[in-house]
């Protein structure tokens, strides 16, 4: 009798070591969003932009419709859907923690068509805005870079070539 109850001891120890396994990190991404937002202006209307939505570790990957004629018969194409690695949303958070401030615009008055970039990161109260029509930034290097580092190399990017300098060159 007693060898049967320490058997059972030592297996209900180990069970609650083994699910205590597979409890989340102690890092709590659920305060983290993300927003990717991709528009043609003219040249691109009524194709497909990307759109990648993050809360916390999740994401969604999608094709949306640019823009709509009046037909209602629009449909988005889910191109990949799952979970960020922590490392790459530590680097996110700390791109929002040190931008001093919430909104990056920048524009290039020359060009009248191309294409409208939006990246909203937020991380508890600091929120950070990216708004690029047909310019880049630094900041926006970075963000894409990590975020196409994360997502496997059979999706297509989120960023064109011409637009981010830094996906071009490590190509």
């Amino acid at each position: 009798m007693f060898l049967k109850a320490r058997y059972t001891v030592w297996s209900l120890l180990f069970t609650l070591l083994a699910c205590q396994s597979e409890v989340p990190p102690s890092d709590d991404y659920s305060q983290f969003s993300l927003t990717y937002l991709m528009t043609g202006l003219q040249a691109g209307y009524g194709g497909q932009c990307p759109r990648l939505v993050m809360d916390g570790q999740h994401f969604v990957y999608t094709l949306e419709p640019n823009s709509f004629t009046g037909d209602t018969n629009f449909s988005s194409d889910t191109l990949l859907f799952g979970r960020f690695p922590s490392h790459t949303l530590d680097s996110l958070i700390a791109i929002v923690d040190e931008t001093e401030t919430d909104l990056i615009n920048a524009i290039d008055p020359h060009v009248q068509m191309g294409d409208f970039y939006l990246i909203s990161l937020q991380h508890g109260t600091d929120t950070l805005t990216l708004q690029l029509q047909n310019q880049s930034h630094p900041t926006a290097e970075r963000v894409v870079g990590l975020l196409n580092a994360a997502l496997p190399k059979e999706v297509r990017r989120i960023a064109p070539l011409p637009l981010f300098r830094a996906e071009a060159s490590t190509q």
